[in-house]
Parts: structure tokens; sequence; C-alpha cells
């Protein structure tokens, strides 16, 4: 994000007009949508760069200058006449609230870029360092953080060097943050077929490392497009993959997940070309005219989870399904999340040539010429689910997203042959085409209790509600 429009500073970038009001604009609508931000205080406007006009490193297709400032000076002042505007537009109780990161995963100004090469000699400390204080100079009690990395790296070298800068505060409200992608390590791990948690795993010893501090996943998707395992946030994959981490990860005190992104108007490599991206529907929530992809339809699930995790019996926590029993504390309906989640190669179930779970022997599985013994497929799952003491008029109804439910680009690819731009009538039914498959369940009984059924397909996730 662009901090600021400059103008008319000084030789050191100081003495700046600054005017903050598209940044208002896009803050009130956030605002308006009940979401509290998490603001990264980046790129570096050209005004107070360090490079000369048109010849400054950039990067992405909105050419972000990636470089120092002229000053450090230039950049606190930045960065406390930006507080400081909200503080005075929104109010102190409400930016309190929000959530300040320093910079974006280390480009062009880097913890190896000092004198020493270490951590606590380099510009990004010396930029964290600036920001710190401009934010402390509006309010002690604003809270930042860092070093917003890419792949998890780097936290104990951060820590080390806030503790060199005296920038460690006891009792603040700062936080450690990163970014991690499934496809930045896992995608060419040994066991990435066998170990289905290979991300969440990486993702809690980070967590460790960051000790007592607020930890925050800032970016993670289902990973970047990559053909030899899925094509993208606009199937279920995505769905699915987001209910596995959830459960995963909601025992280790992650202070935030961020999706990335929530549209496909995605302007890293580009504008996009069409409904689905290209590029931006592969890291997206939503189609550029709002459609809605179904891991947006799984983050929609999780919003009516419970306050409580129930326990859970019987489950093979290593295999590919996921169950999380959920419900309020004062009563109310089970709600039961699942999905069925295994990475593979793209191939459809169906046309899998090995499709046992823990097959043992070798067989040609398309781009991978042996598959290991151990690993999971992605087939379909039949999930028997009993509660133990409910009462036998329990009803059930289920909620699902697959293959064929809330999956708009099915219809956008088959029915529309991929045009490029939808009309107002072909975006209604793109519309309708993402919503939810929602039908009631037969409930059995059980000497203890009551019992239900359900198949889900290879990446489905599901919402059962159990009215007990």
């Amino acid at each position: 994000m662009k901090l600021a429009d400059l103008a008319d500073c000084d030789a050191r970038g100081l003495g700046c007009v600054y005017n903050f009001t598209l940044l208002d604009t896009l803050y009130d609508g956030i605002l308006s949508a009940g979401v509290k931000p998490i603001v990264e205080l980046s790129f570096m406007p050209q005004a107070i760069a360090n490079c000369t006009p048109g010849q400054c490193p950039t990067g992405m297709h909105y050419r972000a200058i990636e470089t120092h400032p002229r000053s450090w000076e230039a950049w606190g002042a930045l960065v406390r006449a930006f507080a400081a505007h909200l503080v005075q537009r929104h109010g102190l109780s409400e930016i309190q609230q929000w959530k300040f990161e320093v910079w974006n995963e280390m480009w062009g100004i880097s913890f190896g870029d000092g004198s020493t090469g270490l951590a606590e000699d380099s510009a990004y400390m010396a930029l964290y360092n600036a920001s710190h204080h401009a934010l402390r100079a509006v309010s002690p009690s604003l809270s930042m953080g860092g070093p917003a990395t890419m792949e998890l790296m780097d936290i104990p070298d951060f820590l080390v060097a806030l503790e060199a800068w005296g920038l460690l505060s006891p009792g603040s409200n700062d936080f450690v943050s990163t970014h991690s992608y499934p496809t930045d390590t896992c995608n060419s791990a040994p066991d990435a077929r066998t170990n289905l948690d290979c991300f969440t795993d990486g993702i809690i010893s980070a967590r460790q490392q960051a000790g007592n501090h607020s930890f925050l996943i800032t970016e993670f998707n289902c990973g970047w497009k990559n053909d030899q395992i899925h094509d993208g946030e606009s199937t279920s994959y995505a769905a699915a993959f987001l209910f596995r981490t959830v459960n995963k990860l909601r025992m280790h005190d992650i202070s935030a997940l961020s999706w990335w992104s929530f549209s496909s108007i995605f302007e890293e490599v580009g504008l996009p070309t069409n409904e689905f991206g290209p590029f931006g529907a592969n890291s997206a929530l939503q189609t550029v005219h709002g459609v809605a992809l179904p891991v947006y339809r799984g983050f929609q699930l999780l919003a009516s989870t419970g306050n409580q995790v129930l326990e859970l019996q019987g489950l093979n926590a290593s295999g590919p399904v996921t169950v999380m029993p959920t419900r309020d504390t004062d009563g109310g309906p089970l709600r039961i999340f699942l999905s069925n989640f295994a990475p593979d190669d793209n191939k459809p179930a169906e046309l899998n040539p090995c499709p046992e779970v823990n097959r043992a022997n070798a067989c040609n599985h398309g781009r991978q010429a042996a598959t290991p013994e151990g690993r999971w497929y992605n087939q379909s799952q039949t999930v028997r689910i009993t509660v133990l003491g409910a009462a036998v008029s329990a009803t059930a109804s289920v909620r699902m997203i697959n293959s064929t439910c809330a999956n708009p680009k099915q219809m956008w690819v088959k029915d529309m042959n991929s045009t490029a731009w939808p009309t107002a009538e072909e975006l209604l039914e793109l519309r309708r085409a993402s919503s939810m498959c929602q039908e009631e369940i037969p409930v059995g009984v059980v000497d203890s209790g009551v019992v239900v059924q359900l198949v889900l397909e290879p990446y489905a996730a599901a919402e059962l509600v159990l009215l007990l």
C-alpha cells in the first residue's frame, strides 16, 4: 500500500505536504464492513526515496519503490503524520485496535545489508526503529510489529535485533508477523504427500520461535498456482485446505490468519484480463465483480462456529478427513466442520490409477513416476458421526462445498466458454452457482445416541448442523 502522496519536500525528504485522501476513502470502506485493519507500512514514496525519479528499484506491476528513504527522519515523519491523521479522524480508541506492520518481505530493505551482515545492523531495523518511535510519539498504545518476512523466515534474528535496538517493550501489544504458503517449501518436501500437515507444522514451529509475542500470519493461502498440486483457489481445494489449516492451528495462539487476497482485482503482475484473474483467481476470495469463490464460502461457514470445540474420538488425525465439532457454551445447535483434503497432482479421483489409501506398491501417477508408500490420495471419504447422549428427535442438515456446489468457475468454463467478461445476466448466474448446496440428511438412532453419515468427495468442505 502506498502510504501517501507527497509534495514540496526538502532535500532530506522533510517538510512535506501529506495528502491521505485516498487512504481515508479506503479505510472508511473497510471500517464500514466491521473490519479492523492490519496496516502494512510500505512502500517508499518517490518524494522521500533515496533514488533518482525514474531510476528507482521497483517491484510488481504497480512499481512499488523498494529502497531506503533519503533519511530515516523522513520516513519517521511520514509514519508519525499518518498515524496522527488516523487518530484525529477515527479516535485513539479505534486506532488502538489496528495493527501496524513494518514493510513487506524485506523487499529492497533487508536484514543482510548492514556493515556486519547481522540483523541488528541492517536497513530493515533502522526502518523499524524509525517506525517504532514515530508511532510511539503518537501513542504508546499503538500496536506494531514485523518482520513480515516470506516463508516464516528470520523470526529469531528479528527478536535478537529488537533487543539490540532496545525495542523490546515488556507488556506492550507489539507482535511478530510473517508469511507462509504451502508451495514455499512443502511442495518440494520429500514427505509432501504423506504428511498432510507440512504447512501447519511449519507455522507451529515459527509460532514457538515468537515466544510470548502475539503472532500473526499476515499472508497465506493454499499455494500459488502449481499444476502439480491443484488449479488454485477457484476450486473447493482451497476451502478444504482452509478447514484443515484452521483446525490444526486453533490451539496454537495465532492472532491472525490473513488470506491473500480478497479479490481478483490483483495488480501485482498486471490488471486482471478476465473475471477470474487469470492470476488473481489463484489467490482470491472472489472474482473481479464479487462472485464468491469456494474459499469465500469456507470462511462464511467458519464464521458460524461455536465458541467451544468439543471432544472427538475415533478419527485418524493424520489422515485426509478433518472433523471439528463446535457448540456455544450456552447451548444451541452442534456445528461440525468437515473437509477431505489430500494434495495431489490435479488428476480427478476417477482417473487416478492408484486410488487406494496407503497403497504400498509404486505406480505411475502422471507427473510423479513413483508414488511412495503411505501417500494419501484425494479419493471420496465416507464419514460416520455418532453423537453420544443425543435425543432421538435430533435433526441434521448440511451445507456443502465441492465440485458441483459453490463452484462458479465450472459454470464459467463449461457453460460460458470462459468468456472474459460475463454480462450482467451471466454474473447473476455465476452468483447463483456460487451458492452452497444445503439439504436435510437422515439421523439414525443407536443405543448410545444418534448417528449421521455423509460422503465427502475429494476436496469437499462442509458444515453439518445437528439440532439436538
